[in-house]
C-alpha cells in the first residue's frame, strides 16, 4: 500500500489519489500544481506502516541556514535487509516546480548493498535527463552530492562513532503543583512551570492518567501562569525531576479527597474505597467496580483539589546517580567528515 490523499467535494463526494499522482508538472497543467478541483478540499493523508527494516533521512541545502527555503533538498527511504536495499525511494525538492522522484537513482540502489560507491552512483543517476535553466545549472552538481550525503547516514554502513551521553539531573526544591478533580470526571493539573521543549506537559498528563485511570489526552495541563503554584526552572536536566514528585503527591491527595467525597453516595466509608485502573473499588465487596467518571458524578461537591510542594528525596546519597538519561547515536562520514545524529532516545 502506498501513501495516498483523500479529497472531498460537496458535489462529487470523496475520492482518493495516490501522492505520486497528486502533483502536476507544468506541462500537464500550467494553471495548477495539483489535481484538486476548485470545489475540493484535502481531508486526509494516509501513510502506511513502514516495512520492517525501513530507514529514511532528509537533508536540505540553502544559501544560508537562516533561509527556510531550499535550493536543493533530498528525501531518501530505503527498505533494508541487512545491508542490502530491497526497495528505494529517492525524492528531490527544488529540482522542478513540484517534488520529483528519481526512478533512475532508485534503480541504482535497489538490489544492491549500500556503500559509498552505490550512494554516489545513485546521486549521479538522479540527474539523468536533467535540463537546467540558465540560472540554476549549479544544481546539476549539487543534487548528486545532496543525495549521496543523505543516503549514507540511512545505510549505517559507514558509522564509526557511537556516542552515549548521560545528562545528570539537577533539582529545584522550591516548586509545587495543584491537582483538581471535577464532578464531570475531568481532571487537571496546574503549575507555573514553563515547557521549553522538554515535554513536561506530557509528563504531567501521564502522572494524572496513571493515578485516575483516564487517557492522558483527557487530562487538562495548565502551566505558565504565575497564579498557579510556583514551578521549577525550565531545562532538560531539571524540570521533570524537580516537579513530578510534587505532582504525584498532589494527585494522590486529590484522589483520597475524591474517595471521601463519593463515599456517602456509595453507602461506604472512605477506608473501604480504593481507586485503581480507572475503577473505584470496594474492599468489602459492597458494589461492583465503578468507572472513575461514573463515580465522579456522585461527588458531594463540584470539585476537590490538593496542592503539594517538592520534598527531599528519600535517599540524598543517590542525587547524582539517577535521573533523566539522553542517549544519542552519532556517526561521522569518513569521506566528507560530516557528522550525523542517527538516533536519539
Amino acid at each position: 500500500m502506498y501513501k495516498r490523499q483523500e479529497l472531498a467535494s460537496a458535489a462529487k463526494g470523496k475520492r482518493t489519489v495516490a501522492i505520486r499522482d497528486f502533483y502536476l508538472q507544468p506541462d500537464s497543467n500550467p494553471h495548477s500544481f495539483h489535481v484538486m478541483a476548485a470545489d475540493e478540499l484535502l481531508t486526509a493523508v494516509h501513510i502506511p506502516r513502514p516495512a520492517t527494516g525501513t530507514r529514511s533521512a532528509y537533508q536540505k541545502y540553502g544559501e544560508k541556514e537562516s533561509h527556510d527555503w531550499a535550493i536543493a533538498d533530498a528525501g531518501i527511504l530505503l527498505e533494508m535487509d541487512g545491508n542490502l536495499c530491497r526497495r528505494a525511494v529517492v525524492a528531490m525538492g527544488a529540482a522542478s516546480p513540484v517534488v520529483r522522484r528519481s526512478h533512475e537513482a532508485e534503480a541504482a540502489l535497489t538490489g544492491k548493498p549500500i556503500t559509498p560507491e552505490t550512494a554516489r552512483a545513485a546521486g549521479q543517476a538522479s540527474m539523468t535527463g536533467a535540463m537546467p535553466l540558465s540560472m540554476n545549472a549549479y544544481k546539476v552538481q549539487l543534487f548528486p552530492v545532496a543525495i549521496y550525503r543523505t543516503i549514507l547516514p540511512v545505510s549505517y554502513t559507514h558509522l564509526d562513532v557511537y556516542k552515549r551521553q548521560v545528562w545528570y539531573r539537577h533539582l529545584t526544591m522550591n516548586c509545587g503543583a495543584e491537582v483538581r478533580v471535577h464532578k464531570d470526571g475531568s481532571v487537571e493539573v496546574l503549575s507555573a512551570v514553563q515547557d521549553i521543549g522538554s515535554g513536561i506537559k506530557t509528563v504531567l498528563a501521564q502522572i494524572l492518567a496513571e493515578q485516575f485511570g483516564v487517557p492522558p489526552a483527557k487530562v487538562s495541563v495548565k502551566i505558565g501562569d504565575t497564579n498557579y503554584p510556583v514551578g521549577p526552572n525550565s531545562g532538560g536536566s531539571v524540570t521533570t525531576a524537580s516537579l513530578t514528585p510534587a505532582v504525584r503527591d498532589a494527585a494522590w491527595q486529590a484522589a483520597q479527597k475524591f474517595l471521601v467525597s463519593i463515599a456517602p453516595a456509595l453507602g461506604a466509608t472512605p477506608g473501604d474505597l480504593s481507586l485503581s485502573g480507572g475503577l473505584v473499588r470496594s474492599a468489602s465487596g459492597k458494589f461492583q467496580p465503578i468507572p472513575f467518571r461514573t463515580a465522579a458524578a456522585k461527588m458531594n461537591t463540584d470539585e476537590v483539589s490538593a496542592q503539594a510542594k517538592r520534598v527531599p528525596d528519600y535517599d540524598p546519597s543517590k542525587y547524582d546517580t539517577y535521573g533523566g538519561v539522553d542517549i544519542a547515536e552519532v556517526a561521522v562520514d569518513t569521506e566528507t567528515c560530516l557528522l550525523y545524529t542517527s538516533r536519539c532516545v
